[in-house]
C-alpha cells in the first residue's frame, strides 16, 4: 500500500526528468572521448591525406607520360617515318647530343633550334633560374642546381634529358625480340617532374625517369623493357631494391615502372 502511494508521488514529468538527467554525460566523459577522437583523427587524416596525395602524383605522371606519348607520335608522322633519328628534327642537330639539365651549364649543351623545334611538339615553356633540390625516395639529397626547365601544359616539368643524334643498341635486336621485348635502340633519356614547380622534388613520388626507344614509344627508367634492352635482369625494379622499394636505400630512379606495371598505382 505504501509503495502504491510512493509511486503516485512520481508524476510521468518527474520520471523523464530523472531518465533525462541519467543519460547526460559527465564533463570527464565528453572530455574523454574528445580526447580518444583527436587521438584516432592524428593517426588516421595524415594517412589518408599522403594517400591522396599520391594519387595525385600518379594521375600527373599518366597524364604526362600521354602528353610524351603523343608529342613523340606527331614527330614521326610529321616525318613519316618509324625513326626518330631520321626525322628532320633530328637530322638537323649540330651537336650529336642535346644535354638538356637543369643547371646553366647543362642547358648550353642543347641547341636553341631544337629545343624550338621540340617545343612544336610538347607545348611548353621554358622557365628561367630556379633553384632545384632533387631528392632521393629515401630523403637523401640527389642533386642540386639552379637553371631552367621546360614547363609543360599540364603543369609538369622535363626537368633534365638526352636527345641523341645516333642511337646505338647494346644487343642484337633479335636477341632482344626473343626474350620479349621490343626497345632496340634508346635515343631519347627523360627526367620529368609531375608537380612542375612545386614539392617535394623527390624521386618516385613526382619526379620520374624514362627512356624513349627510336619508334617513339615511352618506356619508364629501369623497367621490364630496359632490363631486356641491357641485358641485366639487375636492371629491373623488381630485382633491385635501389631503384624502387620500401627499403632505407631506395633511390626512386625506377618507380615509374613499378607504378606503370602495378596498374598506375603508388604501392610503395
Amino acid at each position: 500500500m505504501k509503495l502504491l502511494i510512493g509511486l503516485k508521488n512520481w508524476t510521468f514529468a518527474h520520471l523523464w526528468e530523472k531518465a533525462r538527467v541519467r543519460a547526460a554525460f559527465t564533463l570527464a566523459e565528453v572530455l574523454i572521448t574528445l580526447g580518444i577522437i583527436g587521438i584516432v583523427a592524428a593517426m588516421t587524416i595524415p594517412n589518408l591525406i599522403y594517400n591522396y596525395q599520391k594519387k595525385v602524383w600518379v594521375n600527373q605522371l599518366k597524364s604526362t607520360h600521354a602528353i610524351l606519348t603523343q608529342g613523340f607520335k606527331r614527330i614521326l608522322a610529321d616525318d613519316n617515318t618509324t625513326d626518330l633519328t631520321q626525322t628532320e628534327l633530328f637530322l638537323n642537330m649540330e651537336k650529336s647530343k642535346c644535354i638538356f639539365y637543369l643547371d646553366s651549364d647543362g642547358n648550353k649543351q642543347c641547341e636553341e633550334e631544337f629545343l624550338t623545334g621540340l617545343s612544336k611538339y610538347f607545348k611548353f615553356t621554358p622557365v628561367s633560374d630556379q633553384h632545384y633540390v632533387l631528392k632521393r625516395l629515401n630523403g637523401e639529397i640527389y642533386h642540386v642546381a639552379d637553371g631552367n626547365m621546360l614547363l609543360f601544359l599540364n603543369g609538369s616539368a622535363m626537368i633534365a634529358a638526352t636527345f641523341s643524334k645516333e642511337s646505338g643498341s647494346y644487343r642484337p635486336c633479335n636477341e632482344i625480340n626473343q626474350e620479349g621485348g621490343h626497345l632496340c635502340e634508346s635515343p631519347i633519356w627523360l627526367r620529368i617532374d609531375v608537380n612542375g614547380l612545386k614539392g617535394p622534388n623527390t624521386l618516385g613520388r613526382d619526379v620520374f625517369e624514362f627512356i624513349v626507344g627510336e619508334d617513339g614509344i615511352v618506356y619508364p627508367n629501369y623497367g621490364k623493357e630496359q632490363s631486356i634492352y641491357y641485358g641485366n635482369p639487375e636492371y629491373y625494379w623488381k630485382n633491385n631494391d635501389y631503384y624502387c622499394s620500401k627499403s632505407k636505400n631506395s633511390s626512386g630512379l625506377g618507380c615509374a615502372g613499378r607504378v606503370m606495371e602495378s596498374n598506375w598505382a603508388m604501392d610503395y
